[in-house]
C-alpha cells in the first residue's frame, strides 16, 4: 500500500491487476467492496459537469504532479497518465491501495 511520504512529484506508479476503491468494509461481517474494471482519472473539476473522466486500467502508468491532499473534504492526488499526457484527480484512498511504486522522484 502506498504512503503519502512517498508521493513526490515526478514519481511513477504502475496501476495492479486489481484495481480496489480502497473504502473498508462497513462492519465485522460485512464484504468489503468488489474489484473495479478501472479507476477514474479525473480532468477538470471532480464531479462537476465541466470535467470530464478517464479511465486507468491495471497496468497504466502514472506520474504524481502534486501529493495528495484535501480538496473540498475529498483525499485526492493530481497525476499524470503517462501515455496520453492526461493530468487530473484521482481519489487517493483508491490509488493508495491499486497501484505500486515504479520509481521514486529524486529530491
Amino acid at each position: 500500500m502506498l504512503k503519502k511520504e512517498q508521493m513526490l512529484p515526478g514519481t511513477h506508479l504502475i496501476v495492479n491487476d486489481v484495481i480496489k476503491d480502497g473504502v473498508p468494509s462497513l462492519g465485522h461481517g460485512m464484504p468489503a467492496s468488489e474489484p473495479k474494471e478501472y479507476m477514474s482519472l479525473f480532468a477538470g473539476k471532480v464531479g462537476g459537469l465541466d470535467g470530464r473522466e478517464v479511465k486507468i486500467v491495471p497496468g497504466d502508468v502514472l506520474i504524481v504532479e502534486k501529493k495528495p491532499r484535501k480538496v473540498d473534504g475529498i483525499n485526492l492526488c493530481r497525476v499524470r497518465r503517462a501515455i496520453s499526457q492526461t493530468i487530473g484527480e484521482v481519489y487517493w484512498c483508491e490509488l493508495r491501495v491499486s497501484a505500486r511504486l515504479r520509481a521514486t522522484a529524486r529530491p
